[in-house]
């Protein structure tokens, strides 16, 4: 699950890109913390209070990556 979301995160917030060692994954102890992030912003999205926009901006993640976790609510 990570590799398919390390795509969605932006580079220059990723710690390894700020390292120069981008490999397209992340670091293992991130890892829970972007399950973690991934599962609020599905609970928000399942509220439908805030925008698209506005969780990307929030949480610091891609417009793109939000709807990706919408489309995969509506299924």
């Amino acid at each position: 699950m990570i590799d398919s979301i390390s795509k969605y995160i932006k580079e220059e917030d990723d710690i390894l890109f700020k390292r120069g060692e981008k490999k397209g994954r992340l670091e293992g102890k991130q890892e829970g913390k972007w399950e973690e992030k991934t599962e609020t912003i599905r609970k928000f999205l399942k509220d439908g209070m805030l925008t698209t926009q506005q969780l990307a901006s929030y949480f610091d993640v891609t417009e793109e990556f939000v709807e990706g976790l919408k489309k995969e609510l509506t299924k």
